[in-house]
Protein backbone atom coordinates (compact mmCIF):
# COMPACT_ATOMS: atom_id res chain seq x y z
CA UNK A 1 0.00 0.00 0.00
CA UNK A 2 1.25 3.43 -1.32
CA UNK A 3 0.58 5.05 2.63
CA UNK A 4 3.32 2.49 4.42
CA UNK A 5 0.38 -0.13 5.30
CA UNK A 6 1.59 -3.67 4.41
CA UNK A 7 -0.35 -6.79 5.05
CA UNK A 8 0.94 -10.51 5.52
CA UNK A 9 -0.51 -14.08 5.64
CA UNK A 10 0.52 -17.18 6.85
CA UNK A 11 0.54 -20.26 5.46
CA UNK A 12 -0.17 -21.48 8.27
CA UNK A 13 -3.01 -19.36 8.88
CA UNK A 14 -3.44 -15.73 10.43
CA UNK A 15 -3.36 -11.84 8.69
CA UNK A 16 -1.15 -9.13 10.36
CA UNK A 17 -1.18 -5.92 9.70
CA UNK A 18 1.82 -3.36 9.86
CA UNK A 19 0.75 0.55 9.68
CA UNK A 20 4.44 2.28 9.66
CA UNK A 21 2.29 5.29 10.04
CA UNK A 22 2.10 3.95 13.97
CA UNK A 23 4.69 1.95 14.80
CA UNK A 24 6.56 -0.75 13.53
CA UNK A 25 4.89 -3.25 15.39
CA UNK A 26 2.66 -5.84 13.65
CA UNK A 27 -1.32 -5.93 13.77
CA UNK A 28 -3.08 -9.51 14.35
CA UNK A 29 -5.92 -9.14 12.12
CA UNK A 30 -7.39 -12.43 12.80
CA UNK A 31 -10.93 -11.27 14.32
CA UNK A 32 -12.31 -14.10 12.29
CA UNK A 33 -12.09 -17.59 14.28
CA UNK A 34 -11.27 -19.41 11.25
CA UNK A 35 -8.70 -17.24 10.41
CA UNK A 36 -5.74 -18.82 12.12
CA UNK A 37 -6.52 -21.96 10.83
CA UNK A 38 -7.03 -21.20 7.19
CA UNK A 39 -3.79 -21.12 4.93
CA UNK A 40 -3.59 -17.75 3.13
CA UNK A 41 -1.89 -17.67 -0.26
CA UNK A 42 -2.36 -13.93 -1.40
CA UNK A 43 -3.33 -11.09 -0.34
CA UNK A 44 -4.67 -8.12 -2.27
CA UNK A 45 -5.49 -4.79 -1.33
CA UNK A 46 -8.26 -3.04 -3.82
CA UNK A 47 -6.23 -0.10 -5.89
CA UNK A 48 -9.15 2.10 -5.78
CA UNK A 49 -10.62 2.04 -2.28
CA UNK A 50 -7.65 0.64 0.10
CA UNK A 51 -10.39 0.03 2.60
CA UNK A 52 -11.26 -3.06 0.60
CA UNK A 53 -8.84 -6.05 1.24
CA UNK A 54 -9.11 -9.51 -0.43
CA UNK A 55 -7.31 -12.66 0.95
CA UNK A 56 -7.49 -15.87 -0.92
CA UNK A 57 -7.04 -19.39 1.34
CA UNK A 58 -6.65 -23.17 0.51
CA UNK A 59 -2.74 -24.08 0.65
CA UNK A 60 -1.72 -26.80 3.58
CA UNK A 61 -5.17 -25.99 5.04
CA UNK A 62 -8.98 -26.05 4.48
CA UNK A 63 -9.92 -23.57 2.12
CA UNK A 64 -12.91 -21.14 3.25
CA UNK A 65 -12.92 -19.40 -0.14
CA UNK A 66 -11.92 -15.60 -0.46
CA UNK A 67 -12.37 -13.08 2.23
CA UNK A 68 -12.91 -9.61 2.36
CA UNK A 69 -12.70 -6.67 4.52
CA UNK A 70 -14.17 -3.39 3.56
CA UNK A 71 -12.61 -1.61 6.47
CA UNK A 72 -9.55 -2.09 6.27
CA UNK A 73 -9.24 -5.86 8.40
CA UNK A 74 -11.65 -4.83 11.26
CA UNK A 75 -14.41 -7.01 10.16
CA UNK A 76 -13.91 -10.29 7.62
CA UNK A 77 -16.83 -11.99 5.20
CA UNK A 78 -16.62 -14.25 2.94
CA UNK A 79 -17.42 -13.34 -0.44
CA UNK A 80 -17.86 -17.04 -2.28
CA UNK A 81 -20.60 -17.08 -4.36
CA UNK A 82 -20.50 -19.83 -7.21
CA UNK A 83 -17.48 -20.69 -6.28
CA UNK A 84 -16.97 -24.88 -5.89
CA UNK A 85 -17.78 -26.33 -2.34
CA UNK A 86 -14.59 -24.76 -0.60
CA UNK A 87 -15.09 -26.95 2.60
CA UNK A 88 -13.75 -30.47 1.28
CA UNK A 89 -10.39 -30.14 1.70
CA UNK A 90 -10.34 -30.09 -2.03
CA UNK A 91 -10.08 -26.65 -3.04
CA UNK A 92 -7.52 -24.00 -3.32
CA UNK A 93 -7.00 -20.62 -4.30
CA UNK A 94 -3.50 -19.42 -4.92
CA UNK A 95 -3.47 -15.96 -6.66
CA UNK A 96 -6.08 -13.00 -6.74
CA UNK A 97 -5.68 -9.79 -9.55
CA UNK A 98 -7.19 -7.13 -9.73
CA UNK A 99 -6.58 -4.46 -12.55
CA UNK A 100 -4.63 -1.51 -12.06
CA UNK A 101 -7.75 1.01 -13.69
CA UNK A 102 -9.46 3.65 -11.57
CA UNK A 103 -12.55 3.46 -13.76
CA UNK A 104 -12.68 -0.25 -13.07
CA UNK A 105 -14.49 -1.36 -9.51
CA UNK A 106 -15.89 -4.48 -11.17
CA UNK A 107 -13.07 -6.76 -12.13
CA UNK A 108 -10.88 -9.31 -10.29
CA UNK A 109 -9.87 -12.69 -11.08
CA UNK A 110 -9.35 -15.80 -8.87
CA UNK A 111 -7.16 -19.14 -9.88
CA UNK A 112 -7.73 -21.69 -8.07
CA UNK A 113 -7.50 -25.43 -8.07
CA UNK A 114 -10.72 -25.74 -10.34
CA UNK A 115 -9.28 -23.37 -12.88
CA UNK A 116 -9.96 -19.75 -13.14
CA UNK A 117 -13.22 -17.37 -12.19
CA UNK A 118 -14.03 -13.92 -12.92
CA UNK A 119 -15.61 -11.80 -10.84
CA UNK A 120 -18.65 -10.54 -13.03
CA UNK A 121 -21.60 -9.02 -10.53
CA UNK A 122 -22.83 -5.76 -11.85
CA UNK A 123 -22.28 -3.81 -8.32
CA UNK A 124 -18.64 -4.80 -9.14
CA UNK A 125 -16.49 -5.74 -6.11
CA UNK A 126 -18.32 -3.51 -3.20
CA UNK A 127 -21.45 -5.66 -3.65
CA UNK A 128 -22.54 -7.80 -1.06
CA UNK A 129 -22.86 -10.43 -2.37
CA UNK A 130 -20.31 -10.40 -5.45
CA UNK A 131 -21.18 -13.69 -7.90
CA UNK A 132 -18.03 -15.92 -9.55
CA UNK A 133 -18.11 -17.21 -12.80
CA UNK A 134 -15.60 -20.12 -13.94
CA UNK A 135 -14.36 -18.65 -17.34
CA UNK A 136 -11.01 -21.16 -17.68
CA UNK A 137 -11.54 -24.24 -18.49
CA UNK A 138 -14.45 -23.85 -20.31
CA UNK A 139 -15.57 -27.41 -18.49
CA UNK A 140 -13.77 -29.66 -16.26
CA UNK A 141 -11.35 -28.34 -14.07
CA UNK A 142 -7.28 -27.80 -14.15
CA UNK A 143 -5.35 -25.97 -11.43
CA UNK A 144 -4.25 -22.78 -11.93
CA UNK A 145 -1.35 -21.11 -9.58
CA UNK A 146 -0.96 -17.80 -10.98
CA UNK A 147 -1.71 -14.76 -13.08
CA UNK A 148 -0.42 -11.00 -14.28
CA UNK A 149 -1.98 -8.98 -16.54
CA UNK A 150 0.26 -6.84 -20.03
CA UNK A 151 1.69 -3.76 -18.41
CA UNK A 152 -1.10 -0.86 -19.15
CA UNK A 153 -3.53 -3.39 -20.43
CA UNK A 154 -6.47 -4.88 -18.45
CA UNK A 155 -7.83 -7.02 -21.28
CA UNK A 156 -4.39 -8.70 -21.82
CA UNK A 157 -3.91 -11.51 -18.64
CA UNK A 158 -1.32 -14.38 -18.87
CA UNK A 159 -1.76 -17.50 -16.54
CA UNK A 160 -0.49 -20.03 -15.51
CA UNK A 161 -1.16 -23.58 -14.10
CA UNK A 162 0.26 -26.82 -15.89
CA UNK A 163 0.29 -24.49 -18.73
CA UNK A 164 0.75 -21.14 -20.09
CA UNK A 165 -2.24 -19.60 -21.41
CA UNK A 166 -3.20 -15.72 -22.79
CA UNK A 167 -6.76 -14.18 -22.90
CA UNK A 168 -6.78 -10.67 -25.06
CA UNK A 169 -10.11 -10.53 -24.32
CA UNK A 170 -10.33 -9.90 -20.39
CA UNK A 171 -10.49 -13.35 -19.40
CA UNK A 172 -13.40 -14.23 -22.04
CA UNK A 173 -11.15 -16.66 -24.25
CA UNK A 174 -8.13 -18.37 -23.33
CA UNK A 175 -5.29 -20.39 -25.28
CA UNK A 176 -2.05 -21.79 -25.05
CA UNK A 177 1.22 -20.37 -25.66
CA UNK A 178 2.93 -23.14 -24.78
CA UNK A 179 3.02 -24.41 -28.53
CA UNK A 180 4.57 -26.44 -31.04
CA UNK A 181 7.28 -24.60 -32.65
CA UNK A 182 7.35 -22.13 -29.55
CA UNK A 183 10.21 -23.00 -27.78
CA UNK A 184 8.77 -24.55 -24.84
CA UNK A 185 5.51 -27.52 -25.99
CA UNK A 186 3.82 -28.36 -23.07
CA UNK A 187 0.61 -30.31 -25.39
CA UNK A 188 -0.66 -33.05 -22.81
CA UNK A 189 -0.52 -31.41 -19.49
CA UNK A 190 -1.73 -31.99 -16.77
CA UNK A 191 -2.05 -35.23 -17.43
CA UNK A 192 0.92 -36.52 -19.76
CA UNK A 193 4.79 -36.27 -19.60
CA UNK A 194 5.19 -33.06 -22.31
CA UNK A 195 7.21 -32.56 -25.24
CA UNK A 196 9.03 -30.04 -24.03
CA UNK A 197 10.27 -32.17 -20.62
CA UNK A 198 10.17 -35.32 -22.22
CA UNK A 199 8.73 -38.91 -20.96
CA UNK A 200 9.67 -38.69 -17.86
CA UNK A 201 8.35 -35.55 -16.18
CA UNK A 202 4.70 -34.67 -15.53
CA UNK A 203 3.93 -30.44 -14.80
CA UNK A 204 3.94 -30.12 -11.18
CA UNK A 205 3.56 -25.92 -11.13
CA UNK A 206 3.91 -22.72 -13.16
CA UNK A 207 4.30 -19.81 -11.80
CA UNK A 208 4.68 -16.77 -14.25
CA UNK A 209 5.73 -13.01 -14.10
CA UNK A 210 5.97 -9.96 -16.48
CA UNK A 211 8.57 -7.43 -17.18
CA UNK A 212 7.12 -4.10 -16.55
CA UNK A 213 8.44 -3.02 -19.89
CA UNK A 214 6.32 -5.76 -21.68
CA UNK A 215 9.21 -7.42 -23.10
CA UNK A 216 9.60 -10.89 -21.67
CA UNK A 217 7.46 -13.09 -19.42
CA UNK A 218 9.48 -15.62 -17.10
CA UNK A 219 8.10 -18.77 -15.98
CA UNK A 220 9.51 -20.77 -13.54
CA UNK A 221 8.47 -24.46 -13.46
CA UNK A 222 8.57 -27.68 -11.02
CA UNK A 223 8.43 -30.99 -12.75
CA UNK A 224 7.77 -34.49 -10.80
CA UNK A 225 8.29 -37.71 -11.70
CA UNK A 226 5.04 -39.01 -11.37
CA UNK A 227 1.58 -37.97 -11.35
CA UNK A 228 -0.75 -37.89 -7.81
CA UNK A 229 -0.83 -39.14 -4.85
CA UNK A 230 3.21 -38.46 -5.09
CA UNK A 231 4.78 -41.38 -3.03
CA UNK A 232 8.38 -40.17 -0.87
CA UNK A 233 10.73 -40.86 -3.47
CA UNK A 234 9.21 -39.01 -6.32
CA UNK A 235 11.44 -36.95 -8.24
CA UNK A 236 11.52 -32.29 -8.75
CA UNK A 237 13.05 -31.07 -11.90
CA UNK A 238 13.59 -27.42 -11.63
CA UNK A 239 13.50 -25.46 -15.16
CA UNK A 240 13.30 -21.99 -15.92
CA UNK A 241 12.57 -20.08 -19.30
CA UNK A 242 11.67 -16.65 -20.62
CA UNK A 243 8.88 -15.88 -23.14
CA UNK A 244 9.52 -13.51 -25.71
CA UNK A 245 6.30 -11.28 -26.51
CA UNK A 246 7.45 -10.06 -29.92
CA UNK A 247 8.57 -13.34 -31.14
CA UNK A 248 6.07 -15.97 -29.31
CA UNK A 249 9.18 -17.56 -28.62
CA UNK A 250 10.21 -19.56 -25.45
CA UNK A 251 14.36 -19.69 -24.43
CA UNK A 252 15.39 -22.26 -21.92
CA UNK A 253 17.30 -20.17 -19.01
CA UNK A 254 18.80 -21.26 -15.66
CA UNK A 255 16.83 -23.10 -13.44
CA UNK A 256 15.77 -21.71 -9.83
CA UNK A 257 18.17 -24.20 -7.94
CA UNK A 258 15.85 -26.34 -5.52
CA UNK A 259 15.61 -25.82 -1.94
CA UNK A 260 14.83 -29.13 -0.02
CA UNK A 261 15.84 -27.15 2.93
CA UNK A 262 13.91 -24.18 2.71
CA UNK A 263 10.36 -24.81 4.10
CA UNK A 264 8.68 -23.18 1.00
CA UNK A 265 10.34 -25.01 -2.04
CA UNK A 266 10.48 -23.46 -5.11
CA UNK A 267 6.97 -24.05 -6.78
CA UNK A 268 5.74 -21.95 -4.10
CA UNK A 269 7.79 -18.82 -4.27
CA UNK A 270 6.29 -16.05 -5.70
CA UNK A 271 8.14 -14.51 -8.75
CA UNK A 272 8.79 -11.19 -9.25
CA UNK A 273 10.77 -9.22 -12.43
CA UNK A 274 11.66 -5.88 -11.78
Amino acid sequence: DPSNIMYAGGLNGGVWKLDLNVSNNWVNLNTDVTFAFLGVTDIVVDPNNSSYIYVATGYGSLSAGIYRTIDGGANWATINTNLPNVFPGSFAIDNLLIPSDPTDNSTMFAATSFGIFKLTDPNGRQSTTPQWTQVFPTTGNEYMSSMTFEPNSTSTIYASGADVIKSTDGGATWSSIAIPGSGMDLTGTPSNPTPAFGPFEFIGRIVISIAADNSYLYANIVNLSSLPPYAWNTNRYSHFYRFDISTNTWEAKTPVPEAYNLSTSPDRMPLIVD
